[in-house]
């Protein structure tokens, strides 16, 4: 079995000297959050453009029992031309007043404005300003507190995020170079730099384990699984549990021991182009493409009891609107008047109730504000 193996291995490295410089392998393609489903995409395209993870490391002229040359520097200076350095780009930073606009986007919120400025007007020309005006601020004043603590968690949370990312660009880690393990900066790694993973690490790398490495996965931050995923140098499918060299950035070591040889850094990682997406997008959490499978699910469930609420709603003003319309027929009011007017009004407010009452907005922000205090408490 053994001098099978030498002999894979030989072939491999003689059919990449014989490719001679080695094509571009767009890494998107296996590290994405679609990894671990049923097709186990990323598992046939490692296998047909990379076969295994030795083969990588021929490609990235990787040595993996002594690692890099430090002093060799024109090896390094050709890692981060060819693949990047692993400065991640800055997190786009939303001012209050941003926060505050991003909640109006919100067609609810506009709705009861629009609301309150009708309640207000007609308030006031029926009542008077002595009482007329306290049914149109008191939906003003509903919208103004659900948009400022929106707001105000979003930019809380935003901030922690920003703290903690300026935190982890001075984090220091383990890797094998001249032979011996070392610690360098986080922003030092170069594409097939031999990676440590230590219980606890967060890795903001993407890559693949090799030899015999086992090392448990926490990738909840980044596919939203919650159940521990095995890395290891091969692909195992045991029931529900899948295994596999992958490891992605973003992920966080739980358990278990190995090395890893770095394929992909900064902008070009999973964990990059996420936030490439986020920043060029403009939107945050808003935006469908950049939205965790929780807060995906979250907005589903909202979407949908919504949608029930809105049609409740109409129903609702409409049943209203013909019951009184026909009971000021049958006592001779005329559908033109004034009292038709406050009718359509008090139906139209009634509806929009139903409608807040229905859509739980309260979900998504009860779910921001956890967020916010984990973070704060790793803070």
């Amino acid at each position: 079995m053994q001098e099978t193996s030498d002999l894979n291995e030989r072939l491999l490295v003689k059919d990449f000297q014989e490719e001679g410089k080695p094509e571009k392998i767009d890494m998107s393609k296996i590290f994405n959050n679609e990894y671990n489903t049923s097709e186990h995409a990323s598992e046939k395209f490692f296998k047909e453009h990379l076969k295994t993870v030795e083969y990588v490391g021929q490609m990235f002229k990787t040595d993996f029992k002594n690692g890099l040359s430090s002093s060799n520097k024109e090896d390094l200076a050709w890692r981060e031309k060819e693949w990047g350095n692993n400065h991640l780009p800055p997190e786009k930073e939303n001012s209050i007043l941003e926060h505050i606009l991003n909640c109006f986007e919100d067609p609810m919120l506009r709705i009861l404005l629009i609301a309150s400025i009708i309640a207000l007007l007609i308030g006031v020309s029926k009542d008077g300003i002595k009482t007329g005006w306290i049914e149109g601020t008191a939906i003003f004043f509903a919208v103004f507190l659900v948009v400022s603590i929106s707001s105000y968690m979003n930019y809380q949370e935003t901030e922690q995020f920003l703290k903690l990312s300026r935190e982890t660009k001075l984090k220091k880690v383990l890797v094998i170079r001249d032979g011996f393990e070392k610690e360098i900066s986080i922003e030092d790694i170069l594409v097939g730099d031999i990676l440590k993973l230590r219980i606890g690490d967060i890795i903001n790398v993407d890559g693949f384990v090799f030899g015999d490495a086992k090392a448990g996965m926490d990738e909840s931050p980044v596919t939203g699984e919650s159940e521990v995923m095995w890395k290891i140098n091969d692909f195992e499918l045991k029931g529900p549990r899948y295994s596999c060299p992958f490891v992605f950035s973003g992920s966080q070591v739980v358990d278990g021991y190995g090395n890893m040889v770095v394929a992909a850094v900064g902008d070009k990682t999973f964990e990059g182009q996420n936030k490439q997406l986020t920043n060029a997008s403009g939107a945050g959490d808003d935006d469908e493409a950049n939205l965790t499978p929780l807060k995906k699910q979250l907005n589903e469930l909202s979407n949908l009891i919504g949608d029930l609420g809105y049609i409740f709603a109409i129903l609702i003003g409409l049943t209203l609107l013909v019951k009184e319309s026909i009971l000021n027929i049958m006592a001779g009011i005329s559908l033109f008047s004034s009292h038709e007017l406050d009718i359509l009004v008090n139906a139209f407010i009634i509806g929009v109730t139903v409608i807040v009452v229905a859509i739980p907005e309260g979900l998504p922000m009860a779910v921001t504000i956890a967020f916010a205090f984990s973070v704060g408490s790793y803070g």
